[in-house]
């Protein structure tokens, strides 16, 4: 479980490609180590993996190929940043909302406002059947950052971006077309579920 609060950026160093998955290597800041051990879990843009190996501070994980599949992972390459974000701890304050690093769906960068120094993002969605999730003002995680919906129209969605989640994060790399991870609010999603067995069966 994670809040969506990116605790740092990490260039991948190393990708090697097996036949049923990839490993990943980084290098994570001693502040993001400390207490990590083989089988701890990480949010890695936004995907929760377990570290597979630790040597000093370069990290591991093994991605399979369902996760490949499913994420924008299959399409990073060395030297991109991904976002970082170790697992909640229940001392913790929850500055963002609650996020299980379990992506619903990827969705492609469509348009890039710059407003000053922040940004608007417009974001279309892979899966028609996820648009039922978009809701203004409610919460979503990009890549594992935690975001609140700003605007809808039809099967895309705006966020807005204030200044230091364009710093904190690998938002500031992205691009028109590029693919990012999506995973909507859990609570939100069991709502709109709800709603929808409740009506059916009316």
């Amino acid at each position: 479980m994670f809040t969506g609060i990116i605790q740092e950026t990490a260039k991948i160093l190393e990708i090697k490609k097996q036949k049923y998955f990839y490993t990943h290597t980084i290098c994570l800041s001693e502040k993001l180590l400390s207490g990590l051990k083989v089988g701890s879990s990480i949010s890695y843009n936004g995907c929760c993996l377990t570290v597979t190996k630790i040597l000093k501070n370069l990290v591991d994980f093994e991605i399979i190929r369902e996760t490949l599949e499913k994420t924008n992972l299959k399409f990073l390459k060395i030297n991109e940043v991904v976002n970082i974000e170790r697992s909640l701890k229940i001392s913790e304050e929850i500055n963002g909302h609650i996020v299980y690093g379990h992506i619903m769906g990827k969705a492609k960068i469509i348009k890039i406002i710059s407003r000053g120094i922040g940004k608007k993002i417009w974001f279309l969605l892979e899966k028609e059947k996820l648009n039922k999730y978009i809701i203004e003002q409610g919460s979503i995680s990009i890549d594992g950052i935690s975001l609140t919906i700003s605007d809808k129209k039809n099967d895309s969605f705006a966020i807005n971006f204030i200044p230091e989640t364009i710093r904190s994060t690998n938002i500031k790399y992205r691009s028109i077309l590029d693919i990012v991870n999506v995973e909507f609010d859990v609570f939100a999603k069991f709502v709109v579920d709800s709603v929808k067995r409740t009506l059916k069966n009316m």
